[in-house]
């Protein structure tokens, strides 16, 4: 894919981007503002095909001079990887999939669906409210997790701010 903007940093917030897919197809994303902001990854909230979106840009060389474990590459090829398995009906609820990922020589632009009810270390609401709840989350990351390794992909870095919580607050449905 390409991204039809000048070198440097690929996205601002306030803006509307252009990109070319490997089909030649164009699309556009608009970007509204930055909602995370680490030293070599930055998340924005979006707009794609009338749908809210959560665009995150990677910096590939600074990823890989600081990822010695190839951890940067394993996320990326996790994300291709369960592309191909969804296009092939093996979906799964509980994992939150790139639905677009746009490269270019220097930075990586995932693009998933957003989550109003944020990451379960800085949500917005309190979903887990008794045994139940906790059940229901074990069980929905447990399920997550298992469709994961069965399918031959390690996770790596599952910690409360890579767990999403999507739906409403009386039902959420939680991604890895």
């Amino acid at each position: 894919m390409s991204i039809l903007e000048p070198p440097g940093h690929p996205l601002t917030g306030g803006r509307t981007y252009h990109f070319i897919e490997k089909n030649g197809k164009k699309t556009s994303i608009n970007i509204f503002e930055v909602i995370e902001k680490d030293h070599d990854t930055l998340v924005f909230k979006g707009e794609k095909d009338g749908k809210v979106v959560a665009v995150k840009a990677l910096c590939k060389s600074l990823r890989n001079s600081v990822c010695l474990d190839n951890s940067f590459e394993n996320e990326l090829n996790k994300n291709k990887y369960l592309i191909e398995c969804i296009k092939k009906d093996q979906d799964n609820q509980n994992i939150l999939i790139a639905d677009y990922i746009y490269e270019t020589s220097n930075w990586a632009i995932l693009v998933t669906p957003f989550s109003e009810l944020g990451d379960i270390n800085k949500r917005k609401v309190i979903c887990v409210k008794n045994y139940e709840d906790v059940k229901s989350m074990t069980l929905q990351l447990y399920n997550g997790v298992n469709y994961l390794h069965r399918n031959g992909i390690a996770h790596q870095d599952i910690k409360p701010g890579n767990i999403l919580a999507f739906g409403t607050p009386e039902s959420p449905v939680y991604k890895i």
